[in-house]
């Protein structure tokens, strides 16, 4: 089992959450998988990013799930303030975030490191959105 029930509302909320926001803004590009493989840095600073096989024109909140994915409490606040987006389009990443979650949680057996490191990496991140 992915979640308690517990966890179970509290995804569920978020969730629901998330989908009462829209976008108004203009689309804009957005790469769909951003993600530390994708990202390569050159003494400790973006240099590149790389794997545009996701990219779409569409609302920018898919693009913040590494919000959660990857970095924590301090990191997650640092980067919010430096985007500057307003509170739907931050609230939809977090909706992004748990969609990949529990997609990875769900859909990979837990056999061998990779699947383990990417697991792990799932649980963590739905200890970052869900309190408790």
């Amino acid at each position: 089992m992915v979640l308690d029930a517990d966890g179970a509302a509290s995804a569920l909320a978020l969730w629901d959450a998330a989908l009462a926001t829209t976008w108004s803004g203009p689309d804009v590009w957005v790469h769909g998988d951003v993600a530390p493989g994708n990202l390569l840095l050159t003494a400790s600073r973006l240099s590149a990013v790389i794997d545009w096989g996701c990219c779409a024109v569409g609302d920018p909140a898919c693009d913040l799930a590494i919000a959660w994915t990857t970095f924590d409490g301090a990191a997650r606040d640092r980067f919010r303030r430096r985007l500057g987006v307003d509170d739907g389009t931050w609230l939809r990443g977090a909706g992004w975030a748990l969609w990949k979650a529990l997609v990875t949680l769900e859909g990979e057996p837990e056999t061998g490191r990779a699947n383990r490191d990417r697991a792990d990496g799932a649980r963590r991140t739905l200890a970052a959105l869900l309190p408790g």
